[in-house]
């Protein structure tokens, strides 16, 4: 019984990471489509964004605050998303655990583990672009004077 469980979770997790994925390819896609110029103050961890707004450019504090915060979750999350490559090799070595590793408890926990690290980069890399696609339709108003700020910076 014990063992079927965490069969079960080790499916879950399958599922989980599945649908963190396909959100993920959701945000992705949908970034850069109002403005390439947004986009790419925004690229990587928003540092353009910091270069680009300036006490100079007229946006209202509730708008700034929400920016600001769109901006830290970026940074925050922007490491652990990088992580790709990571995330490949992991998976990698979990297939051939599973192919050529005797079955037993000890390594599904194994698994279970590697997914639970796996799941955690994607959804690194959802809330990266999730903050991204926020900051770029709250700024849409303010891209001329953005994309000349950065320029100049």
């Amino acid at each position: 019984m014990f063992f079927t469980g965490f069969k079960i979770f080790d499916v879950v997790l399958l599922i989980f990471g599945a649908a963190v994925w396909c959100t993920d390819r959701s945000y992705l896609n949908q970034f850069g489509r109002k403005s390439v110029y947004l986009a790419k103050i925004l690229q990587k961890d928003g540092s353009g964004l910091k270069k680009a707004l300036n006490p100079q450019i007229h946006i209202s504090p509730a708008n700034i605050t929400y920016i600001h915060k769109r901006f830290r979750a970026i940074q925050r999350w922007y490491w652990l998303s990088q992580k790709k490559a990571s995330l490949v090799w992991l998976l990698l070595i979990q297939e051939c655990l599973v192919i050529f590793a005797k079955q037993d408890l000890g390594l599904i926990i194994v698994e279970a583990g590697i997914l639970m690290v796996a799941t955690l980069v994607m959804i690194a890399g959802w809330r990266t672009d999730k903050a991204r696609v926020e900051a770029e339709s709250a700024l849409i108003r303010y891209e001329d004077r953005l994309w000349f700020e950065y320029r100049q910076a």
